[in-house]
């Protein structure tokens, strides 16, 4: 609510009044993570499901990096930013993604789509640190899918499946250094 006084310099003195606590409640609020602590990296996102046409694999494939890269890019203690990792020294995962399983099929009245996700974690030389896998489905009445509404079911589908993997992925990526 901002209070407009009418005399003066008075309206701009309560106005920054106004802003300062604002914005200071705001800024304090959110704790700052000024420093991230890993840097993590997507080295590859692919779908190898049988029967898919190649460009439906490479959509489901950039599918799975988008919502992978948006989820990171929200955890404030993981950075995708090369220059990050000489600055503040950090570990470095590089992670490795694919569709193993994507299946559409009827179910009663309902079209189901479902996906299985599984996720490599590697640390900087290679090694192999976790794998994790996830699943998701999707469902319609199957008198309201035509074709787009089935790209749309596959899309939900793979973006639950990596939505559902992320905390723990979380976890493990920000767990101490072994």
């Amino acid at each position: 609510m901002v209070l407009f006084v009418r005399v003066g310099n008075m309206r701009i003195v309560v106005t920054a009044l106004f802003m300062l606590a604002i914005f200071g409640r705001t800024a304090g609020a959110q704790p700052a993570h000024a420093r991230p602590d890993v840097y993590v990296t997507i080295a590859s996102a692919t779908d190898h499901t049988p029967g898919e046409q190649a460009i439906d694999r490479a959509r489901n494939a950039e599918t799975i990096r988008r919502v992978l890269l948006d989820a990171l890019s929200r955890t404030p203690q993981l950075t995708s930013t090369v220059a990050d990792v000489r600055r503040f020294g950090l570990d470095v995962r590089k992670i490795d993604i694919d569709v193993v399983q994507l299946r559409v099929e009827r179910s009663g009245e309902d079209v189901v789509v479902s996906a299985q996700v599984r996720l490599v974690v590697c640390d900087d030389r290679g090694r192999m640190l976790s794998i994790l896998s996830g699943g998701a489905t999707a469902r319609r009445p199957a008198r309201l899918v035509r074709a787009e509404q089935l790209a749309d079911l596959r899309r939900d589908a793979l973006e639950g499946a990596v939505h559902g993997m992320f905390a723990p992925l979380r976890t493990h990526l920000l767990r101490a250094s072994v």
